[in-house]
């Protein structure tokens, strides 16, 4: 029987998922009602070509995980904004409002901040049950933009907050003791 026949076959749905991040003091920074949109991994493979004769023969080279982009909303409680600026805060920024001479002025950015503020990068698929049925987990994340939305006097909508994140590689693990229905 075809896919679309059979009673028991679901496809994952882009509405069923939860991502999890901001790991501080043993909670999530971030609740994940707030996330509204995310991108799932993907990667590129570098191809290098090797010419013989008048033939070109081509062999995979290095895979490069790709960023992923995250959107959400920006609520008053927590405010996801603060969060996020805070996140940057403890992964090394420090904006240029002290003396020259002040040690905080010589801070930068530094990937084991990066990492132990943001922590694992989790990205659930979810079944009609709200059941993990697929995890995606991206490892040594860091922010490479941070976007605060825009105000307009002509919209009633909500703002929405956009990151860009790097990560090294990312892992898929597939929970089949789960029903997919």
């Amino acid at each position: 029987m075809a896919f679309w026949g059979n009673i028991n076959s679901q496809p994952k749905r882009q509405h069923r998922f939860a991502l999890t991040f901001g790991k501080r003091s043993g909670q999530d920074q971030l609740p994940q009602w707030i996330v509204s949109t995310v991108t799932r991994p993907s990667m590129n493979i570098d191809v290098e070509e090797h010419q013989y004769l008048n033939h070109t023969f081509k062999f995979p080279g290095r895979a490069k995980w790709n960023n992923i982009n995250v959107t959400m909303k920006d609520p008053l409680v927590p405010d996801a904004s603060k969060e996020l600026f805070d996140i940057l805060d403890a992964a090394g920024y420090a904006p240029p409002a002290k003396s020259p001479a002040d040690p905080s002025m010589k801070e930068a950015f530094t990937k084991k901040k990066f990492v132990e503020t943001i922590g694992t990068i989790r990205i659930d698929t979810l079944n009609n049950k709200g059941e993990p049925i697929e995890t995606w987990t991206l490892y040594n994340p860091m922010f490479v933009s941070v976007e605060w939305g825009q105000f307009d006097y002509a919209s009633e909508g909500l703002i929405d907050l956009s990151v860009e994140i790097a990560y090294d590689y990312a892992t898929i693990e597939v929970n089949s003791a789960n029903e997919r229905t």
